[in-house]
């Protein structure tokens, strides 16, 4: 009986009507793909939107620390070199008749109001520098890097600086030229500095003017002072209120005599902090240069993006927070070393200057060496801070 009343309850299932008819699968399989399309779309501009969005950071980022490079070293051209008149040359690579790097005017020079695709000076560690790209390799000449060349000086060869590769992030420089600003409008000494990179996220321009502070009528660059401190006068007044670089810098001469005079610049910490609070944003960008606090001075090296959520409200807490790896310290009674007068039993300590191969480093570690290059734990290369002539 049992058997018989199973057969028929299966024979009642399968004569039923109620499931799923095929068309009502293939409709249900076309909604689900259309989902599945639309999401994908939905998911694809969001990533495209993300890559554009970080094409252009890193874009912003190669090309500022291409621009912070180009101009720290144009921005201290000098006008004499020990006694001895020098020039900026804006030139596309041609020579003159002389045909020699060791000339001072071996390059020819671009008409006025022509751009120029590199830039020959002394700079302000009066190091005769050629500033101009070259290709990264010969089959891709149109993918270039910046090239600092500096001319051969005394015991040491020539070089050619450069940045490492994975600095341009993928960017090659696309564009570099050199132009004196429009005379109707700036003064005689704004160079015009334009650059375009390029990568897979596309391209990147920025345009940057210069002062070349140094190319004033009397200026005049000598050897580095042997000797450190202030000119231990005291006026009354702050030594940063009068002064308009905006970055600051490290004077080796004033008013004649050989002295240390270390400026702030003009905006500080707490300025950008401020900014930071009346716009909202999610954080800022601490630029490079020298700042001031409790009567000290501190170079930032590099820029420094600082976030809303671990954001210092105050110059200190920002020095106590990242240290050394992104700020120096800069004694204002700096003992100036060179080779000739380095002594065993005396050597740089923290905050000293120390003069070699014509550039300038700061040491920021105890135990440096007479090789700043090979030994970067103990130096760091603040010659973009430094400017040589009477202030």
């Amino acid at each position: 009986m049992k058997c018989n009343k199973d057969k028929k309850e299966y024979r009642k299932i399968l004569n039923s009507r109620q499931g799923v008819t095929l068309i009502e699968l293939i409709v249900t399989f076309a909604l689900i793909s259309l989902f599945v399309i639309l999401t994908s779309q939905a998911i694809s501009s969001a990533m495209n939107v993300y890559y554009h969005i970080q094409g252009i950071n890193m874009g912003r980022q190669v090309s500022d620390t291409l621009m912070d490079k180009i101009t720290g070293q144009i921005s201290g051209a000098q006008a004499t070199v020990n006694k001895k008149e020098t020039n900026v040359i804006i030139s596309n690579g041609e020579y003159t008749e002389k045909e020699s790097k060791n000339e001072d005017s071996s390059y020819l020079s671009v008409a006025e109001g022509e751009k120029g695709t590199m830039v020959d000076f002394y700079n302000q560690g009066n190091s005769h520098v050629t500033i101009k790209t070259k290709a990264f390799k010969d089959e891709s000449p149109d993918e270039k890097k910046l090239v600092i060349y500096y001319y051969p000086v005394r015991a040491y060869e020539e070089v050619d600086w450069e940045f490492d590769q994975k600095m341009y992030m993928g960017y090659s420089i696309k564009d570099l030229s050199f132009s004196w600003a429009d005379r109707s409008e700036y003064p005689e000494n704004i160079m015009k500095v334009e650059l375009t990179i390029s990568g897979k996220y596309g391209d990147y321009s920025t345009v940057r003017y210069v002062e070349c502070y140094n190319l004033d009528s009397g200026s005049e660059s000598e050897e580095p002072p042997s000797g450190g401190g202030d000119d231990g006068k005291d006026d009354g007044k702050d030594d940063d209120e009068d002064y308009e670089d905006g970055n600051g810098s490290i004077h080796l001469k004033k008013n004649g005599k050989d002295v240390l005079n270390i400026k702030a610049g003009k905006k500080k910490y707490k300025d950008y902090y401020q900014e930071f609070l009346d716009n909202g944003k999610k954080g800022f960008t601490l630029p490079a240069g020298v700042f001031k606090t409790g009567g000290e001075y501190y170079i930032i090296p590099k820029p420094v993006e600082i976030y809303a959520d671990d954001m210092p409200d105050s110059l200190e807490k920002f020095i106590t927070r990242y240290g050394k790896d992104k700020c120096l310290y800069v004694k204002k009674n700096a003992e100036i070393y060179t080779t000739d007068n380095w002594d065993n039993r005396v050597t740089p300590g923290l905050g000293d200057i120390y003069f070699y191969n014509n550039r300038y480093y700061l040491c920021y570690n105890q135990g440096p060496t007479k090789d700043p290059v090979t030994n970067v734990g103990a130096w760091a290369d603040i010659t973009d801070f430094v400017k040589i002539g009477n202030k």
